[in-house]
């Protein structure tokens, strides 16, 4: 019998999903509890270390889901991060397609959306406690990336996935073989965010309701199927009460009562749009990794987004991966913000033939080769913060 959420978190019930339009896969679990070791900071430069070391310890202890498709002895390991406010029913258009080309699959639910936990309250969800949760799941209990484990790791992420992703690149160069950005960045607070995602910010604190599959079908080309929409709901139905009665027992009675969309609330908030904010330097530093990052980069972004319309040019231009060879960017043609719906088979596409064409430049480059040095590493470093200076007085993020 499986062990009830801690107190204040929140669980759906698996009654929630029976019927539903096919995921991307069956769930597994695992406990995670938002503490980052030691080991997470390996890798990192005296200079980088500090900003990168402030993932805390607290928080509650959560279950994250995850599905885990194709062979475990496959040389190669896709690792695709959703963002908010879907889950991992996003790729479920993706998963197939990759394992038929002989790639083990991997998509997790972040904390507060999908199968996974979602802690009731708001302020029990940080940018930093986001990242925690998905590194313990992601380097602690997989492995994933490990050299002694024969299997290279490619990031594929989107939207949310991308500012958490990308930061565990940044901490761990070493364990990634390849990144594939789609409709996201690591935003540092130097550029003014488009009407667009601010409207999306104004709508989620002020909402009385927030309809997540509505919401996911807006940010689509193509509307989704009231099937589509009613997957996208599931997570959120039934929490109350099947846990509720439970975590509401520790609770005071003049306190608000858990929500199981706090965290489909707080995130849009937690986008650090001040460039002085804690979460913000943060993320510079993690830029400052991640511009001397020379294993190959893909940006495939969607033709039709409002709200990351231009920063792959930025990625493209900070980051040498991005002019590895076998890199060949791309624009997903008829892609909306969740371009995994519109166009997941056409991106699963560019995922395997990216991950296929650049075997030998991952390959080549061994744990010590992530990333560059010395002379070439300060060249890198001036043109990425000259990348994204103008990217603060330009783009439209």
């Amino acid at each position: 019998m499986a062990s009830q959420p801690a107190p204040g978190v929140l669980r759906t019930p698996e009654s929630a999903f029976a019927g539903l339009v096919p995921g991307a896969g069956d769930p597994s679990f695992a406990h995670v509890g938002g503490a980052v070791t030691a080991a997470f900071q390996d890798r990192l430069s005296a200079g980088d270390r500090p900003a990168l070391a402030a993932f805390p310890a607290d928080g509650p202890r959560v279950r994250m889901a995850y599905i885990d498709e194709g062979k475990r002895s496959s040389g190669e390991c896709i690792l695709l991060l959703h963002g908010e406010p879907s889950w991992s029913f996003l790729y479920r258009k993706m998963v197939a397609p990759l394992v038929a080309r002989g790639f083990r699959v991997v998509a997790p639910d972040l904390i507060g959306f999908g199968r996974s936990d979602k802690p009731g309250r708001r302020e029990d969800y940080t940018y930093d406690r986001m990242v925690g949760w998905l590194a313990e799941l992601v380097f602690d209990v997989l492995g994933l990336g490990r050299k002694a484990a024969g299997q290279r790791l490619t990031l594929v992420c989107q939207d949310w996935g991308g500012l958490l992703g990308l930061r565990l690149v940044a901490a761990r160069p070493h364990r990634f073989a390849r990144v594939v950005t789609a409709n996201t960045f690591l935003p540092t607070g130097a550029a003014k965010m488009p009407a667009a995602f601010r409207r999306w910010v104004e709508f989620s604190q002020t909402a009385p309701d927030l309809p997540v599959g509505g919401i996911v079908s807006g940010g689509c080309e193509t509307p989704l199927s009231d099937e589509a929409i009613a997957a996208y709901d599931a997570p959120f139905e039934g929490c109350d009460e099947s846990w509720g009665a439970a975590a509401a027992g520790t609770r005071g009675a003049q306190e608000p009562p858990l929500d199981a969309k706090a965290g489909v609330r707080v995130l849009p908030a937690l986008v650090p749009t001040e460039p002085d904010s804690v979460d913000a330097v943060t993320n510079r530093a993690c830029w400052r990794v991640l511009a001397t990052y020379r294993r190959p980069w893909l940006c495939a972004f969607s033709d039709g987004d409002p709200i990351t319309a231009g920063a792959d040019l930025v990625i493209r231009e900070a980051v040498p991966g991005c002019r590895a060879a076998g890199v060949h960017h791309c624009t997903i043609r008829g892609g909306g913000h969740f371009l995994q719906e519109d166009r997941g088979e056409e991106l699963a596409a560019a995922v395997a033939s990216f991950v296929e064409e650049t075997a030998s430049v991952s390959a080549h480059l061994v744990d010590g080769q992530a990333r560059l040095t010395g002379p070439l590493a300060a060249e890198a470093l001036a043109r990425a913060d000259a990348a994204l200076a103008g990217h603060g007085r330009t783009s439209r993020l």
